[in-house]
């Protein structure tokens, strides 16, 4: 099983969105390590009925040691990271 940050998968989904679309594919691709691809996420809009669809960059799994450092709760995110604010309760 691989991790992703959560943010850069919203920012995903809210590019899709703005674009106008509301229903979507996700795919998850297993790292390549032939081809240096780390595990990801492949996004793509559904359109014309399902028939036809429009596709996205993907969202790169995060390397476990990143996870141990930051998967906290609150915890400001890494620098090299996009950060989505929300309001909190």
């Amino acid at each position: 099983m691989n991790t992703y940050y959560l943010d850069e998968v919203i920012e995903r989904l809210i590019e899709m969105r703005k674009d106008g679309y509301r229903y979507f594919q996700v795919v998850e691709l297993e790292e390549d390590i032939e081809d240096n691809r780390p595990a990801c996420l492949c996004f793509s809009a559904e359109e014309c009925g399902g028939l036809g669809a429009c596709d996205y960059e993907s969202v790169d799994c995060v390397p476990d040691e990143e996870v141990k450092a930051y998967a906290e709760r609150y915890k400001d995110a890494p620098k090299h990271r996009i950060c989505i604010e929300f309001e909190t309760e």
